[in-house]
């Protein structure tokens, strides 16, 4: 009876093992077919001609991800925001955003790459912006916040200069108190104005999404052989004993 028992035990084990495998399998498989979705949209966004206001408002919200656009913006001198622990050329920095001001709307720009000083002390200086432009860009929908152990390390402040920890209009319009789009504009590569960059628009691609995906799979084809034999095997062992 006891022996039974923990063959029951064992058997049940693994299949909450072999269940919790293909859940993961299954959510890598969607992200990945999300991101494979999300660049065949940013490939037809490139050949879209650049929106103006009325283009923006209408489009839908999910929609507006790589979305081209050709605005005049006032640049709002307020304020200038240090995207923290960016990488250009193998060097750490910042990315610079700043608040524009375009009738009705106000909206983040991403200006791109600013070099570090050397000592986390010490803050970078801040470029000269012109007061009014013609902005060629990239929309771009900001992705989940990943957590902070600290949130007090998500915003510091010195004057009119916010080094922030996180990408999100929404936390940063709260931080600066003011209106911001739930969206920012990367600025266009080919552009003289603002700061090398080089953009990078995901983190990991759908491929490897699709990779992770085999390998959760492949472990839950093993762990259900596994016991499978084990099982073949108990019982086959069973009924020699029997005979």
């Amino acid at each position: 009876m006891q022996i039974r028992w923990r063959l029951v035990s064992f058997s049940v084990f693994t299949m909450l093992v072999f269940a919790g495998l293909v859940k993961l399998g299954m959510w890598q498989t969607e992200r990945g077919t999300h991101k494979q979705q999300l660049v065949e949209q940013l490939a037809q966004q490139r050949l879209a001609t650049p929106a103006d206001l009325s283009h923006i408002l209408a489009t839908p919200h999910d929609q507006l991800h790589g979305l081209p656009v050709q605005l005049k913006v006032a640049i709002d001198p307020s304020w200038r925001v240090l995207l923290d622990n960016k990488v250009h050329n193998g060097k750490v920095g910042y990315q610079v955003l700043v608040p524009v001001i375009h009738h009705q709307l106000r909206f983040l720009v991403n200006l791109g790459w600013l070099a570090a000083p050397l000592s986390r002390q010490q803050w970078p200086q801040m470029p000269e912006i012109p007061e009014e432009v013609i902005l060629r860009g990239h929309i771009k929908l900001a992705g989940e916040q990943p957590p902070l152990l600290d949130q007090r390390y998500l915003f510091e402040q010195r004057g009119a200069v916010i080094r922030s920890q996180t990408a999100q209009p929404e936390l940063i319009a709260k931080q600066l108190d003011i209106p911001l789009q739930p969206w920012l504009v990367l600025l266009d590569e080919s552009e003289q104005w603002g700061l090398p960059r080089q953009w990078q628009w995901f983190n990991m691609g759908p491929e490897k999404h699709y990779g992770y995906a085999l390998q959760w799979y492949s472990m839950a084809a093993a762990v259900l052989i596994l016991m499978m034999v084990f099982l073949l095997r108990h019982y086959r062992n069973n009924s020699e004993k029997e005979s």
